[in-house]
């Protein structure tokens, strides 16, 4: 009887157990919390409301450790199966010559002219006579000797085309090839295979008119792929792993570039389609990846990025450290070792939508502190106005034809002084902390490249470049970065030259990664030249909001007194007065800042404190050219590290 009953009790448990383990197997997976997505920027002012701050994404729950199996009893032993025959493993084909698409919109214009018109099915049309060469760029570099064979379907839609040639080219677009092929006009659509042999390093196909001194009247370019044993297919990027702990190195304001007014001295010397530009930036804190945030927040047009890669700056091009470099290396070279692609979404080439912002996929190049690195895009279609840049980068900025992204040096190149779609870039650095000095052209570091002064671009010796060297020299605050949102001519109440303060505020600050601190040293623009203090009742509100907002997002904001500007245009009674006011309440509790960076006292003439120091304005009076220095001095680090 107990042996019965005990076999009853041994086969409800298991009855049960089974069941339980079916429960468990049939249970829905937990959902993952999803993050709280990031609000996109507005134009808006901050709200007067206090924002509150971003509620924590629920923790998820642990997942239940899965209860463990009954035993199960022996099962009889199985007859064995009869021994299977091994599966002989598939015989690999033989690698054939890739075959591969040429992509019809990665064309080139040659000298300037128009590269055709794009259709609905992919096609090309050359119409109207206006257009004599268009290149179209290869998958990978052919070299000398190299043949490749190039299938093309065209469609002639007229008789003035006696046909169309076929060679191939390198970026500045010779005739690089043994033979040049022709295609003639059967009046209708043909598709014909033809070979071209490379006489030196190619790196396009150019579809030229039938003889020199004629251009294409009606032709349209349906398909063209090429296949042979030297025809390589694009290495597929890996997109390296985020290790996450983004910290922002480097930023700047971004604004609207264009061919007059303020912004004019911005603007790229040629169009920016078919060339390559390499913009220099100077890292204030490292770490082991890098990533930046590109901006066509401007832009009418989408951006056509083909090619992006980062590298180093060769050490030697900054020798003297006073932007003129060492004769023996052109100032655009790089240490080609560290050329690295960037990637979005893993593909090399990519757009910057209009009107948005783009992040960049993490790149593996380990960067220190104070290294200054080549940032080299080539592009595709690209605006010719409302470009979104930065006129004041006082770094030299190069650009060239064709697709130099990965030259070590772009010794012919045609300079400009800005920076283009670039927004920030950030660093792999666990536990750093970023501070935004947001104001105007004297945080911009105006004069820093004043040539009646002897001086020259890529000096770095703007105030925010003095004090990155002394938080890079101090152990303590090796992991903070300083990120300058500086913008020439720009005041907190007026939209010049793009967007006021107080509309660019949030972006400039909130925008980047793992910002702890914000200086704020503005509104010199506003007071200058004003007859009377009305001014007062309407800045002190804008100031409120600055501080607001910082504290709203758990930021530390400090207030950095106007500078005096005595000997200046700007000066007038009534502007010293609203300025001594505006200081006056800066250095009160009533501001509602977190403490006080006192530039104005460190350039400030101790004899006369409503004027600048004559050794560091010099004639000016209102830029301390040789007193940024003297700024960055006077600021103690170790509010830095609590």
């Amino acid at each position: 009887m107990m042996k019965k009953k005990l076999k009853s009790m041994l086969l409800g448990v298991m009855l049960v157990a089974s069941l339980c383990l079916q429960a468990c197997g049939g249970s829905p997976a937990e959902d993952t919390p999803t993050a709280t997505p990031t609000p996109a920027f507005s134009f808006d002012e901050p709200a007067a409301t206090e924002t509150p701050a971003p509620t924590e994404a629920p923790a998820a729950t642990a997942t239940p450790v899965p209860t463990e199996a009954p035993v199960a009893t022996e099962a009889p032993v199985a007859t064995e199966a009869p021994q299977a025959t091994a599966t002989p493993e598939p015989t690999k084909a033989p690698e054939g010559p890739a075959t591969l698409p040429v992509d019809l919109t990665s064309r080139v214009s040659v000298w300037g002219q128009g590269t055709g018109t794009d259709n609905a099915d992919g096609s090309v049309t050359f119409a109207g006579g206006t257009i004599d060469k268009c290149s179209f760029l290869l998958p990978s570099t052919l070299k000398a000797n190299d043949k490749i064979d190039v299938t093309v379907k065209l469609k002639f839609d007229s008789a003035d085309d006696a046909g169309v040639r076929f060679y191939l080219t390198d970026d500045s677009f010779n005739n690089c090839a043994v033979e040049v092929i022709t295609v003639a006009n059967t009046g209708a659509e043909v598709t014909e295979t033809i070979t071209l042999q490379a006489a030196q390093d190619v790196n396009a196909i150019l579809l030229a008119a039938s003889a020199y001194g004629v251009q294409i009247q009606n032709v349209t370019l349906c398909s063209m792929t090429i296949s042979g044993d030297a025809v390589k297919a694009p290495a597929t990027p890996s997109v390296p792993v985020d290790s996450g702990d983004w910290l922002t190195t480097w930023a700047t304001t971004e604004e609207k570039c264009n061919l007059s007014g303020p912004t004019d001295s911005a603007m790229p010397k040629k169009a920016l389609e078919g060339t390559t530009i390499r913009q220099i930036i100077r890292v204030t804190a490292g770490g082991s990846q890098i990533r930046f945030r590109l901006s066509n927040q401007f832009g009418e047009s989408d951006v056509e990025i083909n090619a992006m890669h980062v590298a180093k700056q060769s050490p030697d091009a900054l020798a003297d450290g006073k932007g003129y470099g060492n004769a023996k290396v052109h100032m655009s070279s790089i240490v080609t070792s560290t050329d690295t692609p960037v990637t979005v979404n893993g593909q090399a080439s990519f757009v910057i939508p209009k009107g948005e912002v783009i992040l960049t996929d993490p790149i593996n190049l380990a960067v220190d502190g104070l290294d200054n690195i080549a940032v080299s895009m080539f592009f595709g279609k690209a605006p010719k106005t409302n470009i979104t840049g930065h006129r004041g980068a006082r770094a030299t900025t190069y650009q060239i034809d064709g697709n130099k992204v990965s030259d070590e040096k772009l010794a012919t190149a045609q300079t400009t002084t800005a920076w283009y779609f670039l927004a920030d870039c950030s660093v792999v650095c666990p536990g750093g902390k970023a501070i935004v000095v947001f104001g105007d052209s004297i945080i911009d570091g105006y004069g820093t490249d004043a040539s009646y002064l002897g001086k020259k671009p890529d000096s770095y010796t703007r105030c925010t470049d003095y004090l990155a060297k002394r938080l890079q020299a101090n152990e303590a605050t090796k992991n903070v970065s300083i990120l300058n949102e500086g913008l020439g001519s720009n005041s907190i109440l007026g939209m010049y030259p793009t967007l006021s303060g107080r509309q660019r505020f949030s972006r400039d600050v909130l925008e980047h990664d793992n910002v702890e601190y914000v200086i704020i040293l503005f509104g010199v623009n506003d007071i200058g030249k004003v007859t009377d203090t009305s001014l007062y009742s309407k800045l002190i509100p804008e100031y409120e909001k600055m501080v607001k907002t910082c504290h709203d997002n758990n930021l530390k904001v400090f207030a950095a007194p106007i500078l005096p500007f005595g000997t200046s245009s700007y000066y007038t009674a009534a502007a010293e007065e609203l300025r001594t006011m505006i200081n006056d309440w800066m250095r009160s509790d009533a501001s509602g800042f977190d403490g006080v960076i006192d530039f104005d006292k460190a350039v400030a003439d101790p004899a006369n404190p409503i004027n600048i120091q004559y050794k560091y304005t010099k004639s000016d009076g209102l830029h301390p050219y040789e007193g940024y220095s003297a700024m960055a001095d006077c600021v103690d680090l170790s509010i830095f590290t609590k």
